[in-house]
């Protein structure tokens, strides 16, 4: 008697961690379950935007990493993000400069680590 008690209590800890995990697996890296919402920038023609820089991200993985760091960068004014997760890497336009610090500190507050940087 104890030892079906014991292996039902098993079975409903194993349903529950395989649903979380599906779940997870699902969503991504980021446990995200749902399509992200995605921020819509005031102009996505590239050459509205006076400067450009190019910032490789360590970290980024699936398309909720990715929409989180283009909507950091699109809920700007005047900021349009587009992000390559394969070259692990983000292109933001912009008409006001940015300094390489204002970049990573955007970044690093999303959970993500700048590896590379360069600005045109």
């Amino acid at each position: 008697m104890t030892d079906a008690i014991v292996t039902i209590l098993l079975l409903v800890v194993l349903v529950f961690a395989l649903r979380g995990a599906k779940k997870r697996l699902k969503g991504g890296c980021c446990g995200g379950g749902s399509k992200p919402k995605k921020v819509k920038p005031k102009y996505t023609n590239t050459t509205n935007y006076t400067y450009k820089a190019t910032v490789y991200i360590d970290g980024m993985t699936c398309e909720h990493c990715k929409a989180r760091v283009e909507n950091a960068f699109n809920s700007l004014s005047d900021c349009y993000a587009k992000v390559n997760l394969k070259k692990k890497c983000a292109q933001i336009w912009t008409n006001e400069k940015m300094s390489e610090e204002e970049f990573i500190a955007i970044i690093k507050k999303n959970g993500y680590t700048v590896v590379g940087f360069s600005q045109e």
